[in-house]
């Protein structure tokens, strides 16, 4: 029985012995001079780990007494988390080394917090859960503090660091509720239990406490000013990493944890997911129609879409059928693509040798470099949900799905795409505008690079082909109500 179990959560195990052995070579030899050769073999690892699930069993397995979950669900998402962050560790090296941050503990504790996000996605008890999300929260915790380089800085730290923990606070509180009131910590048995027996008021209470402790780390409205506050002031290589991974493992977490214990068209769970995902549209849409900072819109962006995913699962669970979570992971995967490859370059961008940060400063961009700017404006069409590109078939999925359970929403949601997309517009208006000014400018890493051209790329051929991503996400969708 152990060896079952430990050949099920084995990748995650490869990966931990990974990390310490790193962690230990680090600090008995040569310290930060292994931060290059550890990001690179860090990278290595994860990438194949990725290949590895990919490419395993279909079968749904569970390990330590249902405590973890291996299905097809949790594959897909693995698969996207190691491959993102594959990509985002050696984007983030140019920025530690231009900023003096070039050392070993960036690569470790960003290692960890991924490892912290497998264990997120698979867990299939409430214990689980909370262990998973806690580690998560003390390796982001651990990473933006190696950026506080100034007063603003370390305010910042301070601020997410105090937004990680309210979070947690959050999922602790429900998880006691909901165990004192069910008697229960695996999502089968409470399931079971709320089948029988609604749990009253304080089950509700707890799923309430939890599913917004979730939607801290997700990003969600209301709980999504740490987005914006991180990708404005945080350095570059934090802002990539932040930008999708947490976003994607929360609301994985989010999705697993309303099907497993609530069930299609049963409890609370649909009103939760709406109010959530509606406040977060709503929010993002208005507040990018009028934003001056560039990274800052591009966190509204990232909470639009959010939005978008939650509606997504929302639906599913109204409905009983697996399109609504389909929706929800095409529409993270593309925007774990276009946010990881648009900041590949709006985090190196320059002005006077100031980084930019407004989005008038990037007139005159078009001209200077037509190549870049052009990617860039495909990735900002792609997250305004603009056809022709990728983006457009997350955000049809989702409006389809809504339409089934509730109509006026999908109608409410198609309308609210209107001042976004206005909002988003703003940025390819300033990069074809012309300036008597010098325009922004930035060096960027080959690999940073064939991040921007690559992720438009994939954008652009994403109505032509999209590489079995929807097949993969209707049978990953599939799997939580099996």
């Amino acid at each position: 029985m152990l060896a079952l179990d430990l050949a099920t959560a084995l990748p995650e195990t490869v990966l931990a012995v990974f990390l310490l052995a790193a962690f230990a070579f680090a600090v008995l030899t040569r310290g930060d001079t292994l931060t290059g050769p550890i990001i690179g073999a860090t990278t290595g690892v994860m990438g194949a780990l990725g290949l590895w699930i990919a490419f395993l069993p279909a079968a749904n397995r569970s390990a330590f007494g249902g405590m973890l979950v291996d299905d097809a669900f949790a594959r897909y998402t693995k698969v996207l988390i190691l491959w993102t962050a594959g990509v985002v560790l050696p984007m983030a090296q140019a920025h530690l080394r231009r900023t003096g941050q070039h050392r070993y503990p960036f690569p470790i504790l960003a290692g960890f917090a991924v490892l912290a996000m497998l264990l997120t996605v698979s867990a299939g008890d409430l214990v689980a859960l909370f262990l998973a999300v806690a580690s998560l929260a003390a390796a982001l915790t651990g990473l933006a503090t190696l950026g506080r380089r100034t007063p603003r800085a370390t305010a910042l730290t301070l601020r997410f660091t105090l937004g990680l923990m309210a979070g947690l606070g959050l999922i602790a509180f429900g998880i006691a509720i909901l165990v004192a009131a069910t008697g229960a910590t695996g999502y089968s048995a409470l399931r079971a239990t709320l089948a029988v027996t609604d749990g009253g008021l304080a089950a509700t209470v707890g799923l309430v406490l939890l599913m917004a402790g979730l939607a801290v780390f997700a990003g969600a409205a209301p709980f999504h000013i740490w987005c914006g506050d991180m990708q404005a002031g945080a350095p570059g290589s934090l802002a990539i990493v932040l930008a999708a991974l947490p976003r994607v493992t929360a609301l994985a977490a989010l999705a697993r944890l309303g099907v497993e214990t609530q069930g299609p068209a049963q409890g609370d769970g649909p009103l939760i997911l709406v109010l959530i995902g509606g406040g977060s549209l709503l929010w993002a849409a208005f507040a990018a129609a009028g934003e001056p900072h560039l990274r800052r819109l591009i966190a509204h962006a990232a909470v639009f879409g959010t939005g978008l995913a939650v509606l997504g699962m929302a639906a599913a669970l109204a409905t009983g059928t697996a399109a609504g979570m389909q929706a929800a992971l095409l529409v993270l995967t593309m925007q774990a693509i276009t946010l990881t490859a648009a900041l590949a370059l709006l985090t190196g961008l320059e002005q006077d040798g100031r980084p930019v940060t407004a989005v008038v400063q990037l007139r005159g961009f078009g001209q200077a470099d037509p190549l870049r700017a052009a990617a860039l404006s495909v990735l900002i069409l792609n997250l305004a949900g603009l056809p022709p590109l990728a983006g457009v078939v997350g955000v049809g999925f989702t409006l389809g799905a809504l339409s089934a359970a509730w109509p006026w929403a999908a109608a409410v949601g198609a309308a609210v795409l209107v001042p976004f997309a206005a909002g988003m517009l703003r940025v390819i208006f300033a990069l074809y505008t012309p300036t008597d000014a010098d325009p922004p400018d930035s060096t960027m890493p080959a690999l940073s690079y064939a991040a921007l051209l690559g992720g438009a790329a994939v954008m652009l051929l994403g109505l032509v082909t999209t590489w079995g991503t929807v097949e993969r996400a209707a049978r990953a969708a599939q799997a939580l109500w099996q």
